[in-house]
């Protein structure tokens, strides 16, 4: 909003484990409105090996992606005797309870909580979040007029093209670092 700060970062893997894993057992791109997670149950154990990857305990300005979050991390955590539907159940908690965690720790006095990628679009995922965090209005990125599978792609954009006279590229600060860039 205009008259408030801002703040982004990453919390954990988003998407990117639940894609991998209904893409290597069911060879679907993703897990259509968390259906495939929903058939499937939690497994404690294996959510709080995940949990102790210390990229959660991080302080932001934090950015992750495939190269930690990816099917050979998952599955050095794994006997090889699990379901893989209670897998897929295990990764939407982690997702989930990553941004939760991650909101109760750092975006404290916040009010609204903006969703976009695909993560937008997973109502299981939507559902974990507004249970866990029930005061915070919780709604995609369309409600500012950004469609939720452009905001990454429109936010990365505006950032690089943005000419930097004061530092290479490799600068660059990560997301949700506030600091100004140029």
């Amino acid at each position: 909003m205009p008259d408030r700060a801002t703040s982004g970062f990453d919390s954990g893997p988003g998407n990117l484990l639940m894609d991998a894993w209904i893409t290597k057992h069911q060879s679907k791109p993703y897990d259509r409105d968390g259906a495939w997670a929903a058939s499937g149950k939690i497994i404690p154990a294996l959510l709080q090996q995940l949990l102790t990857e210390s990229f959660f305990a991080a302080a932001p300005p934090k950015s992750t992606g495939r190269d930690l979050f990816n099917l050979a991390w998952l599955e050095k955590h794994l006997t090889g005797h699990e379901a893989p539907a209670d897998v897929q159940a295990t990764l939407l908690a982690l997702t989930g309870d990553s941004i939760v965690a991650a909101v109760q720790r750092f975006c404290i006095g916040a009010e609204e909580i903006y969703l976009c990628g695909g993560g937008a679009h997973n109502s299981a995922l939507v559902s974990h979040l507004q249970r866990a965090l029930p005061r915070y209005r919780i709604q995609k990125t369309e409600v500012l007029g950004i469609a939720a599978d452009w905001m990454e792609a429109i936010a990365f954009a505006g950032w690089h093209s943005r000419p930097c006279t004061c530092a290479p590229p490799t600068c660059l600060p990560s997301p949700g670092q506030n600091i100004p860039v140029c």
